[in-house]
């Protein structure tokens, strides 16, 4: 009874809502401690290549990463964010897994442009679905967060990256 009620809670947590570092997952106590599984997430690395682009330009954020998860999926957001505060926008959200199952990297590119209603920022993810946002030019945070699920809760990762957009 206490596990069913244990995995119900769990199947209402929101996707995004998960911390910040990773981690291991004890399991559920029973069993030998060999055989209960750990799961976590690690980027090892995010870059944003190149650093700084002009309008009309591209750019190109790589990750790579390993994990280890319940379900054998990943989930990752990529927000772009400003020292103001003014600006924390989604660029980018997927998942890997399934048939498919997750590679050890990936990456989305960008493309910085203008055109009579004003710069635009789009990018697209490796699933190639595509977010567009309205930037101003100037200097920003990329932050890259994965997430992994572990039979009763989701472990993340996070790492950031900087672009300037002129």
């Amino acid at each position: 009874m206490r596990k069913v009620l244990l995995m119900g809670l769990a199947a209402g947590f929101i996707l995004w809502g998960c911390g910040g570092g990773g981690g291991g997952d004890g399991g559920d106590g029973s069993g030998d401690a060999s055989t209960v599984p750990s799961y976590g997430i690690k980027i090892s690395s995010f870059t944003a290549d190149p650093d700084t682009v002009s309008l009309g330009q591209s750019f190109i954020l790589s990750a790579g990463y390993s994990f280890s998860s319940a379900n054998g999926t990943v989930y990752w957001e990529i927000k772009i964010s400003d020292q103001s505060g003014s600006v924390d926008v989604q660029i980018a959200r997927f998942y890997c897994g399934g048939a498919y199952g997750c590679p050890t990297s990936f990456s989305v590119t960008c493309d910085w442009f203008t055109n009579q209603y004003g710069q635009w920022l789009t990018c697209t993810n490796p699933s190639g679905d595509s977010l567009t946002i309205q930037p101003y030019s100037g200097s920003y945070t990329v932050t890259l967060k994965g997430c992994v699920w572990a039979v009763t809760r989701q472990l993340c990762d996070a790492a950031a990256a900087s672009v300037t957009l002129q």
